[in-house]
Order: structure tokens, then sequence, then C-alpha cells
């Protein structure tokens, strides 16, 4: 007998010998059968397949082995050695951004802790692709005694000439696509209190310049050809540089604790911004509005966090009657422009491809660990834009984006993501695809 086919028949009689498994014990009490697993479990596990692919093998094992690597040869620790400096509390990082449709940027990220003072800090962000792309944010911030609040103050400045516009409504074309150049500038002192679990009162009263330029960019008709061709008619306010004050409110109450809390609870978010334009003639002012309410449910009590949000924002005239096209609600993602309202709605249409008076969206997110700093993050979002007060709303009006991707958790005044999205027509027009999206870099959080 060969050694082969002794061991075989050794394992053999040793498997005859074993003694039977000991029953499943019977933890609950009940006295019942403990089920066996559904054949038809293989329909959840079929449709979420293509996900789990995507994520396991797209983006977490790449990134684990990427992250293992820099961990064995500590370049955390030589890259933060090498771009701080004063025991760590100041730093220079740089950063980029790419939207595929909008022109890039490359920059930097500057933070000074303890800058001058104690409890002050000072964050810069800097982009720019050559003079007609510069894009700048600084805050000074002191944190008062209570390790709760701030004061400080911020600016912002902005100078872009490949800002889209589609025309105003739902129903506005994507082949209409026309380029503008606009310079932007804020300056406003800040207070900001958190003062409940992640709750925050933000409050800015300060200044706004705004010019317009003719510079295009991209090879798409500027707004003026687009006007002349009668594509759309001028957009308000379009060519009218102004000067306005401006007070913005933001309230969050939000009864989630910080990470690594679960990430249960809810979140109800108001915002308002009046503005005022005093000049000897024709004096103008507009508000702007909105609510976003909704919920989170961890489904593991590890960041396994599904949420969805309805959000509604409204923007009407106080004085003159008018609200400047850029001042509306406008939705889209990317680098926003100083000014922006209420952030990126519908990411999977770029800034600026919806434009009205209002605006409704509803969106479910699910947002799971990747690795210890990174999540990944699926969305999809149904709404539109609308006239005054949501005047000519209808169902079959709203159109719906989806974006997937992913994006760091760690810290919060400069965020990194991989964002892939998709946009589609209204639903009366059967919601067929109409355009996709691709990003990649750093977005600013402060």
């Amino acid at each position: 007998m060969t050694t082969l086919a002794a061991c075989a028949l050794l394992s053999r009689q040793a498997l005859a010998d074993d003694p039977p498994k000991d029953p499943i014990p019977d933890y609950k009490g009940t006295g019942r059968k403990p089920p066996s697993p559904s054949g038809w479990l293989w329909i959840p596990r079929v449709l979420a397949a293509p996900l789990y692919l995507v994520s396991e093998f797209g983006l977490r094992q790449p990134m684990g082995l990427l992250i293992r690597s820099a961990e064995f040869g500590h370049w955390p620790v030589h890259l933060y050695d090498f771009f701080t400096f004063d025991e760590h509390r100041a730093g220079i990082i740089p950063s980029f951004f790419v939207d595929f449709g909008t022109q890039p940027s490359v920059g930097f990220f500057f933070f000074y802790n303890d800058f001058i003072a104690n409890r002050n800090d000072l964050r810069v962000h800097f982009g720019t692709w050559g003079l007609d792309w510069l894009n700048a944010k600084l805050i000074d911030r002191y944190e008062l005694e209570t390790d709760r609040s701030w004061i400080g103050f911020e600016a912002a400045f902005t100078r872009r000439a490949d800002l889209s516009f589609y025309g105003t409504g739902p129903e506005s074309s994507k082949d209409n696509v026309a380029r503008y150049d606009s310079t932007r500038s804020e300056l406003a002192p800040l207070f900001i209190d958190r003062f409940w679990r992640t709750s925050v009162l933000a409050s800015r009263v300060g200044v706004r310049w705004v010019s317009y330029g003719t510079d295009t960019c991209c090879g798409d008709p500027s707004i003026q050809e687009r006007v002349a061709r009668g594509d759309f008619p001028e957009p308000d306010g379009f060519g009218d540089d102004y000067f306005v004050g401006f007070e913005r409110l933001n309230l969050t109450f939000d009864s989630r604790e910080e990470r690594p809390a679960p990430g249960t609870g809810f979140r109800w978010e108001l915002l308002g911004e009046p503005v005022f334009q005093p000049r000897s003639s024709s004096p103008r002012g507009w508000i702007r509005y909105g609510t976003s309410l909704g919920g989170v449910v961890d489904l593991t009590g590890t960041q396994r966090n599904l949420s969805l949000m309805l959000t509604a924002e409204f923007a009407d005239p106080l004085v003159g009657g008018v609200v400047p096209f850029n001042e509306q609600i406008i939705l889209g993602g990317g680098l926003l422009p100083a000014g922006a309202f209420m952030g990126g709605r519908m990411r999977g249409f770029r800034y600026g491809r919806l434009t009205d008076r209002s605006a409704l969206v509803a969106e479910l997110n699910y947002s799971w660990p990747i690795w210890v700093f990174l999540d990944g993050v699926l969305a999809v979002d149904v709404g539109n834009v609308f006239g005054p007060g949501l005047d000519g709303f209808q169902a079959d009006l709203l159109r719906m984006t989806g974006v997937f991707g992913m994006r760091t958790n760690s810290e919060r005044d400069q965020m990194f993501e991989i964002l892939f999205g998709v946009g589609t027509e209204t639903f009366r027009d059967g919601a067929g695809i109409e355009s996709f999206r691709f990003a990649l870099g750093t977005q600013r959080g402060f």
C-alpha cells in the first residue's frame, strides 16, 4: 500500500470514528428547532452582488493594499512630518480637484493651530487653473472657553469662466449648455456654536461683490450667444454687477454623537439668507431660505448608515421684484463658488445644471466603512427646480441622480473624494440618462 493510500484510509477511519456533533444549543429556551436558511436568500444576494463586487474589489481591496503598504513603509508618518512644521501645529498640504466638464484645479490647504494666540486657528484653501480659474477661502477662528463655540471671520474669492447655465425651469435642456465668467468675493464675521451633540448654530453678517466678465471655456457658447440664438431668454440680473450686504443663519439640530458612536439619529436643518443692495436708484433685495429634514439608521452600529432626507429651498424677492439667476436655487455638485446655498444637491449633475426660484429634493443615502478613514457612499436623489414657491410642481417633472464613490471621514477642514454620478431626464421624458459625472480630488470642508 502506498503512503498516499494509507493516509487516505486512516483519514476515512478517523472520520468514521468521530463522535456525532452536538446539537445546536437552544439559547432562547423556546424549544423550537432553529430555522434553516431560506432558499429565497439568493434573490437579495444576486441583487446586491454588483454593489458588493465593486465595493470589495474595486474600492476596499485596492485601497486596503495601498494602505497596508503605506503603513508598512510608514508613509503617513514621513508625509506628515514633511508637510507640517512648528511641532505639527502648522502645515501646508497639496490639493487638486478634477471634475469632467469643468476646468480642473491644483492648489494647497494651509492650517495653523494656535496661530498668534492659543485657541486661535487659521485655515486657508487655494486652488487655481490659471487667471480665469481662482478659488480661495480663509477662516480665522478663535475657540471660546466653552470648547464648543468659535468667533472669527472668513473671506472667500472665486473667479471662474467655466460656470454653467442651461436656462431656468424643470425642463431646461442639456443641449443648451452655456458658459459665463463671474468673479465673486465675500467678507464676513462669523459665530459658530455646537450646542448639543453635533447640532450647530452658525451666523454670518457680511458683504458680497459680484461682477461678470466676457471669458468662457470648454468650447461651449456663452450666455449672450445662447440668448441671441433664442435658445432661452436672458437670465434675471445677468451682466448687472452688484455689491450687497447679507446675513446668513444656519441652524442644525442633529441628535447624533461624534464617531465612533453609532450613526442613528435625526437631522433638521434651517437656513435663511436675506440680501440687500441699498443703492440710490432701484434698490434690490431678496431672500434665500430652506429646510432639510430626515433621519439616519445605523444598520449594524458600526457606521453602516442608511439615511433619508427631504429638502425644500426657495429664493424670493424682497425689494425690486428680481432675484439674480446666480442667487436663485441651483442644483448640482462640484467645487461650489462662494455663497452657494445649502451645498450640493442632485450631485449626479454638475453645478449649474438646474436653476430656478425653488427646489424640492429627496435623497436616499447609504454609507459604509471601507477602511479606517474611508467611507463608501451610494446615494439616489429625486427632485428638480420649479418656479416661485414650487409653482408648476408635477411629479412627472422630477429627475433622478445617482452617485457612487468614496470619501474620507476623519478631517473636517479638508476631505478627499472619488465620485461617479449620473443624471436623468424628467420622468415625463422617460427618465433616460442624460449625463455622466466623474470627480476626483480634495474638497474644503470649512
